[in-house]
């Protein structure tokens, strides 16, 4: 009887146990790795491609930190998934909330407009930007400008923030 309830016990457990976070994917040129502070750190340099389920960064060199599933990327960086690209020369990303921040200028495209600014983060489960600094958002139609730029990509909504101005052929806002 008792080893009953200890397998229904092992069987409920696994049937509820929360989804581990997928490890990041790494190959490269060349590899160096060491142990830093106790953790397992892998330098991977020339040619990175790095994947975590639908997303893929490319760029020339990443430290990653393999017990907290998180890089740094460095040198002409490209982080995509599905339509969206970001472009910068450095970034940070982080596997187990699944976010990109990038402290260096930094692009996002998405074939429809071009979103610019000096610091941002991208988080990749809820598609949103959030920019800071410089931050200009160019589509078809006008030019926007702020201090900061939130952007939803699954409505296309944009919230801006700080010294707004827009601009089109036809008019000009100021906030």
């Amino acid at each position: 009887m008792l080893s009953r309830i200890l397998i229904l016990f092992f069987i409920a457990s696994i049937l509820h146990a929360q989804p581990k976070t997928e490890t990041i994917k790494v190959i490269g040129d060349s590899l160096i790795g060491r142990v830093e502070n106790g953790e397992s750190i892998r330098e991977v340099i020339g040619n990175v491609v790095m994947t975590q389920g639908d997303v893929r960064i490319t760029c020339d060199k990443a430290i990653q930190n393999l017990s907290k599933n998180n890089a740094e990327l460095i040198s002409n960086v490209v982080v995509t998934q599905d339509t969206i690209e970001i472009l910068t020369e450095r970034a940070f990303y982080f596997g187990e909330e699944q976010f990109t921040y990038s402290d260096t200028n930094i692009t996002l495209e998405d074939g429809h407009f071009v979103l610019t600014a000096d610091t941002g983060y991208y988080y990749f489960d809820i598609e949103k930007a959030i920019f800071y600094s410089d931050v200009q958002l160019v589509d078809s139609v006008s030019i926007l400008n702020s201090d900061k730029l939130t952007y939803y990509n699954k409505t296309s909504k944009a919230v801006a923030v700080g010294n707004v101005e827009i601009i089109s052929e036809e008019s000009a806002i100021y906030a």
